[in-house]
């Protein structure tokens, strides 16, 4: 039975407040793309992944080639890796050497056999006498759980369902050169085997009496009479009865993706399987099928959840590792929206954009925390390129201001007043751009207004004090003339324009 369980992230980010401001944090919603697949080395593939990778996963993924290729131990490696709980080499080889011996043992038998039907049907037999706990008829679901879909259980306690049962038919009729592919309906998994002339062979792997079991519109209304019909076979196995209809739109994949789609199974639920190991099957899965969007946007929440927690901790240094591995995700999104080889739903690219835009903004947060405005200016500047909730980037814009206030005030302390000035122009023009956008100044807009031409007079006035102490009244009355001329509502420079015509007796002041 394929069941996709969502992955149970936490989907509310923190607010974080730095230097007394509250810092936005996107709220997403409920519910990658990844390298090209090639041979890579275990240090790329190192470069990629945020979740810990052993080196029998690095391996197993250095050799995905092999595996869409249809190779037999690539398939083998990756479908076990998939069930998240064989983790080193060893324990693998053990599952690879028991494959082995079983194909050695069977493999006079199948060999023997006059065409691929025979073939086929022997292997069928032969796999459910060995790896499944039933051998008769009349007992074949005794090892049958519905929701068992780790290929990796098979052998440690013989149970199994549609998925991992379908899986390890896959894998041995590929060591014996069948053509097979996967089946997939809305509530089940089961094989289709090509045969030599051509002909479809449909092949269910939960019972040892359903070789070539014919999926016709007389099955589905249960009209055949020679069997058991189709609504109780899917009901005795604890999955929703299919349609015709269901059928004719079967899905049918390759042994690899069906493998890659095991990563979100059941057996990824949160109440069996820790959440380093599902958010670890996540971006795996999410990198062997780059043009799937849900896969990608499940990657994303990885890395969304695993930056919540370490912002939680204040562990920045490690925050940036992740973003940094998250930002080469989010190249590889951009080029693939621009060249069209993903198809995300509209909500799909909204929650994508969410994440993204949440991960620059969390960027920019530490670097503000940190006293680097520069730096947070350009991290709010990626995150509005992906916003698109108005409300989201008037905040986005209003930490932007404050970012360069304090990058001002910096300047300001050091008496650089022109720098700071210019600085301070800048959030001034980004508070003009807000007002504009509104039609209307917001209550907190003119707060940060007021402050900031405060701190803009300020500066102006510390320029022309020196000026002053040296009786150079008019160079004084000129720089404040310029803060006057380039902003008319700051009152402090007009005020200071007024002392000096108080007190020197200036051509201008006449």
């Amino acid at each position: 039975m394929k069941f996709l369980y969502p992955p149970g992230f936490n989907l509310k980010a923190s607010l974080l407040r730095l230097s007394g401001f509250v810092l936005l944090c996107i709220y997403l919603l409920s519910a990658t793309a990844s390298q090209e697949l090639t041979t890579s080395s275990t240090e790329k593939l190192k470069d990629v992944f945020w979740s810990p990778l052993t080196e029998f996963e690095l391996s197993t993924l250095s050799k995905v080639h092999l595996a869409q290729s249809a190779d037999p131990d690539a398939l083998l490696a990756l479908a076990i890796m998939a069930s998240g709980n064989i983790r080193t080499t060893r324990e693998f080889n053990q599952i690879k050497s028991r494959i082995y011996q079983f194909i050695d043992r069977v493999k006079p038998l199948i060999s023997q056999q006059k065409n691929t039907w025979r073939k086929a049907f022997e292997l069928h037999n032969a796999m459910h006498d060995e790896f499944f706990l039933a051998n008769a008829p009349h007992t074949e679901l005794q090892g049958y759980k519905s929701d068992q879909s780790q290929l990796s259980r098979v052998f440690s306690d013989k149970t199994y369902n549609c998925t991992s049962s379908a899986l390890l038919y896959l894998i041995l009729a590929r060591y014996f050169g069948l053509a097979v592919e996967a089946v997939i309906l809305p509530s089940h998994v089961f094989v289709q085997l090509t045969l030599p002339t051509g002909q479809k062979l449909d092949i269910e792997t939960t019972s040892k009496t359903g070789f070539g079991l014919r999926h016709d519109k007389a099955y589905y209304e249960n009209n055949n009479n020679l069997l058991e019909n189709s609504e109780h076979w899917f009901r005795v196995r604890n999955l929703i009865p299919a349609t015709y209809h269901d059928y004719v739109n079967r899905q049918v994949d390759s042994v690899y993706r069906l493998i890659a789609d095991n990563m979100n199974h059941q057996h990824l639920a949160a109440e069996r399987m820790a959440k380093v190991d599902r958010y670890r099957l996540q971006e795996v899965r999410s990198w062997l099928l780059p043009d799937d969007p849900q896969a990608l946007l499940y990657r994303f929440y990885v890395f969304n959840n695993g930056l919540i927690n370490l912002l939680q901790q204040k562990n920045n240094q490690q925050a940036i590792q992740l973003i940094a591995k998250a930002e080469i995700l989010i190249q590889q999104y951009s080029k693939q929206m621009t060249a069209g080889s993903l198809l995300p739903t509209k909500k799909q690219q909204q929650q994508i954009d969410s994440i993204i835009t949440f991960i620059f903004t969390s960027k920019a947060g530490i670097a503000f925390s940190e006293d680097d405005y520069s730096a947070a200016i350009d991290h709010f500047t990626n995150a509005l390129r992906w916003v698109r909730e108005p409300e989201k980037s008037r905040k986005i814009m209003r930490n932007m201001v404050i970012a360069h206030v304090n990058q001002g005030n910096l300047f300001s302390r050091q008496k650089d007043y022109k720098l700071a000035i210019n600085w301070y122009a800048k959030a001034t023009a980004i508070l003009s751009e807000i007002a504009a956008v509104n039609n209307a100044v917001a209550v907190q807009d003119k707060q940060l207004k007021q402050d900031l031409e405060n701190n803009i007079g300020s500066a102006y006035w510390n320029m022309a004090v020196p000026y002053l102490n040296r009786g150079d009244s008019y160079t004084a009355h000129e720089i404040l003339g310029q803060c006057s001329r380039q902003f008319p509502s700051i009152e402090k420079c007009q005020q200071g324009l007024e002392k000096i015509c108080r007190t020197y007796a200036l051509p201008v002041c006449q």
